[in-house]
């Protein structure tokens, strides 16, 4: 009857280690869906300036408007050509550098919105997302 505690077992360790491991992919792999889901909702906070400016001047129809949105930590650059904004992601996005996301405004009948001297009413963005690695990365109404 001599029980006497020798520690831990080199199996044991090992499987502990093993354990530790597999967490700890599952949480990097995790983490790094959190991540893109950040870059593409500052994308999408850093747009709407621009947006708010492109629907104002359709429905007013007035002339053409400036966008004149900064960049910011993830988006390298927003500009807008004929009421058609594209937002280009910045180089700290890692994988994901240089994507865009394009936002056109709809009218009711879903066709896409161009200047004119037309009073014109926007229904909704319509967004396109170009070349990214996955789709859970993107917005429902982003695809």
């Amino acid at each position: 009857m001599n029980n006497i505690s020798r520690g831990m077992t080199l199996v044991e360790i090992m499987v502990t280690v093993s354990l530790l491991g597999v967490l700890a992919m599952i949480a990097d792999f995790t983490f790094q869906g959190f991540r893109q889901q950040a870059y593409i909702s500052e994308a999408l906070m850093v747009v709407q300036p621009c947006k708010q400016l492109v629907t104002d001047k359709l429905q007013t129809g007035t002339s053409t408007p400036t966008c004149t949105t900064t960049s910011s930590q993830f988006v390298a650059s927003v500009t807008e050509n004929n009421a058609t904004i594209t937002v280009t992601l910045s180089s700290s996005v890692g994988q994901e550098s240089g994507k865009q996301l394009i936002f056109r405004p709809k009218d009711s009948s879903n066709t896409t919105l161009v200047y004119s001297t037309t009073k014109q009413t926007v229904h909704h963005w319509d967004c396109t997302a170009q070349s990214f690695s996955s789709s859970y990365d993107i917005p429902s109404g982003c695809h």
